[in-house]
């Protein structure tokens, strides 16, 4: 009830372990750090659980990592690590930061390795920027308002993330409230976290999730409320061309 995840993230994890298989490691990019510690049970799959703010990392535990990295400058060899998931998290780099933070997804992904990445997806695409800072180091405006989040419609979703040359596309999720407004609201009464009125709404998320949130048939471009994308990406395996 006092969990701090997004409803969306059940779709979210689902989405990242549906995808994963036996692999030796795998490499987060500032997820909610609850998806690591699925992940590395799910396989013992070794995880490195990375984020640019220290506060949001947490304790290694056996078999897992934590790392404090720029996702513009990930610190890893090419071609060297062969799963990546970031769930919610590259909506948060501004400017073209989701676009270099893809290219080095693309850099350091293994050949025949696989990537998923969750960010939120509505018609039309747009930026919030919020008065303080919640991650610190944020981008401000001339007003000195900060970056908070973008959200993507399917096109700028395809123009911004899904432009690497060695990386095609396996699978495209999305998922949406059933009814406008819904979330807004939800987010209204979970606002602060340890009020009655959130712990309350939060003790029905499972059932928030199965009731008020709907898979998008056809995919993403037929999206017509609030909701989210989880895109499934794969490395040409440059040994076969595929």
């Amino acid at each position: 009830m006092l969990c701090p995840i997004d409803l969306w993230r059940y779709q979210e994890i689902a989405a990242v372990v549906s995808a994963l298989s036996s692999v030796r490691c795998a490499l987060d990019i500032g997820s909610p750090k609850i998806v690591a510690h699925i992940v590395h049970n799910m396989q013992s799959t070794a995880v490195i659980a990375s984020d640019i703010a220290r506060d949001a990392l947490e304790l290694p535990a056996p078999g897992m990592a934590s790392l404090q990295c720029d996702a513009l400058r990930l610190p890893f060899p090419d071609e060297s690590i062969p799963f990546v998931f970031s769930v919610s998290a590259l909506e948060h780099i501004a400017e073209r930061g989701d676009t270099e933070a893809m290219h080095e997804i693309a850099r350091v992904l293994a050949p025949g390795g696989v990537a998923v990445i969750t960010v939120p997806l509505v018609r039309n695409s747009y930026e919030r920027w919020i008065e303080t800072d919640p991650y610190g180091g944020q981008a401000r405006d001339a007003s000195g308002r900060v970056f908070f989040s973008r959200y993507y419609n399917w096109k700028a979703l395809q123009e911004r993330l899904l432009t690497q040359p060695n990386l095609h596309v396996t699978d495209v999720h999305a998922w949406q409230e059933k009814k406008s407004g819904w979330y807004d609201r939800y987010c209204t009464a979970t606002a602060r976290p340890y009020s009655l009125r959130s712990i309350a709404t939060k003790a029905l998320d499972i059932l928030w999730a199965v009731r008020r949130i709907e898979w998008v048939e056809g995919g993403p471009a037929q999206l017509q409320r609030h909701g989210i994308a989880a895109v499934v990406v794969q490395k040409h395996d440059a040994a076969i061309g595929a």
